[in-house]
C-alpha cells in the first residue's frame, strides 16, 4: 500500500486511541475517513524506535502529512490528565523545531468547544524521563517529538504534534527519580481512560468534521 493521506504516530499500544483497531500481529491499522485514507503506525517508545523504523514507513507509505499522538507529562499541576497539547514547537537541547504554523492552526481550528483542557505549547524531547531538569517550561515533556519532526522536514512532509497529558510531573517527584517510577506507573494507568478519550475525541472530529 502506498500514498496513505494522513499518518498518526503512536509510540505504544498503551496509548492508542479507540479510534483505531489493533491488531495483535501488526503494528498497523488504517482506516478511511472523510479526510481520505489514515494509516495508524505504533512506533515503539524513545529516540532510537523513531529514528530506526520512521524513515522506512515514510518511504514505504508516502503519507501526505503526520500526527504524532500519544501521552505526554506536564511539568506543572494546573494541566490535568486528558488536556490535550497542540505542540507549537518542539526542543531537543539547544536545537528547535516549529511547527509548521497552517497546519497547526487547521488543528486548532479542530478543538473549538473541545469538552477537554488544551493548550498550545511548547514540548521538550528527553531522552529518558531520568533527564528531567529542575525547571518549569517548557512545560510539557515526551521521547519522540523531536525525532518525528526532524525526520519528516527532511522529507517536507507537514507535522504536527498533539498530545494528551497523562501524569503531572512536579519538582518533588523529579527529585524522588527513579522512585517516583512505581507511582507514577499507577497514576497514569488510573487515569488513562480519560486521556485515551481525549485523544479519540480530537481524532474523530479531526478527520469527520
Amino acid at each position: 500500500m502506498r500514498g496513505v493521506d494522513y499518518l498518526i504516530i503512536i509510540p505504544s499500544r498503551w496509548e492508542t486511541p479507540s479510534f483505531f483497531l489493533l491488531s495483535p500481529f501488526t503494528p498497523f491499522s488504517l482506516r478511511e475517513t472523510e479526510k481520505g485514507k489514515v494509516l495508524l503506525f505504533l512506533s515503539g517508545v524513545g529516540k532510537a524506535n523513531i529514528i530506526k523504523k520512521l524513515p522506512h514507513v515514510l518511504d514505504r507509505f508516502s503519507p501526505c502529512r503526520v500526527i504524532l499522538s500519544g501521552f505526554c507529562g506536564a511539568r506543572r499541576e494546573k494541566f490535568p490528565p486528558g488536556t490535550l497539547v497542540l505542540g507549537k514547537a518542539v526542543i531537543y537541547g539547544s536545537e528547535k523545531l516549529e511547527i509548521e504554523k497552517d497546519y497547526l492552526k487547521e488543528i486548532a481550528e479542530t478543538c473549538k468547544n473541545f469538552p477537554f483542557p488544551r493548550v498550545k505549547e511548547e514540548i521538550e524531547c528527553l531522552d529518558k524521563l531520568e533527564l528531567l531538569k529542575e525547571k518549569e517550561t517548557p512545560p510539557f515533556v515526551d521521547m519522540e517529538s523531536f525525532w518525528v519532526m526532524k525526520i519528516c522536514r527532511e522529507r517536507a512532509i507537514p507535522t504536527a504534534i498533539v498530545k494528551a497529558v497523562s501524569d503531572n510531573i512536579t519538582s518533588r517527584s523529579r527529585l524522588l527519580l527513579p522512585f517516583y517510577l512505581p507511582k507514577l506507573i499507577w497514576k497514569v494507568g488510573r487515569s488513562r481512560k480519560q486521556v485515551i478519550k481525549s485523544i479519540s475525541l480530537f481524532l474523530e472530529k479531526y478527520f469527520y468534521s
